[in-house]
């Protein structure tokens, strides 16, 4: 077996390129529900720890989760947060109106998957857990589970340190 070693990966013209130095994962099994006006952390088994190799590192975090819902009108609303508190927050963004990273509404039934994705400089090299929250406007929202009772599924999230 060979062992490559290099200090940096570089483009024809000398400049370095960006790598992955590191990736945390985490998927929830199981099956929970929201039905509160308050946002929540969806689950623990979604968090994911990483302290930074670098200050000057971007972090790239991803959920997908497997949501239902099978209330008329209903709205679900999504934040990915850092330490308990929104990060990256949407340009003139209001707490009070439900701003987030993500929305789905329905007006009869839902099934699918929705994504958060966002990015942000690391900053300096402190450790940090990111966690996605929701709340519902009206009707009960599902994780992994249709209506409580079938069509299982999975949610994950990763986290990526990208070198710069």
């Amino acid at each position: 077996m060979s062992t490559l070693k290099v200090n940096a990966l570089q483009d024809t013209s000398g400049n370095n390129l960006s790598r992955v130095l590191q990736i945390v994962t985490a998927q929830k099994l199981d099956a929970a529900s929201v039905n509160s006006s308050s946002f929540g952390e969806i689950a623990t088994d979604l968090r994911c720890a990483i302290t930074p190799l670098f200050s000057t590192s971007k972090l790239l975090i991803q959920a997908n989760l497997y949501c239902t819902m099978s209330s008329n009108s209903s709205v679900g609303m999504f934040q990915m947060r850092k330490d308990g508190s929104i990060f990256n927050s949407p340009t003139n963004f209001e707490a009070a109106n439900d701003d987030g990273h993500a929305v789905i509404y329905t007006n009869a039934n839902f099934m699918g998957t929705t994504l958060i994705q966002t990015i942000e400089t690391a900053g300096n090299t402190t450790a940090r857990t990111y966690s996605p929250y929701w709340r519902t406007i009206s009707g009960t929202m599902y994780i992994n589970i249709w209506n409580n009772t079938d069509y299982r599924g999975i949610s994950c999230i990763s986290v990526m340190e990208i070198a710069q």
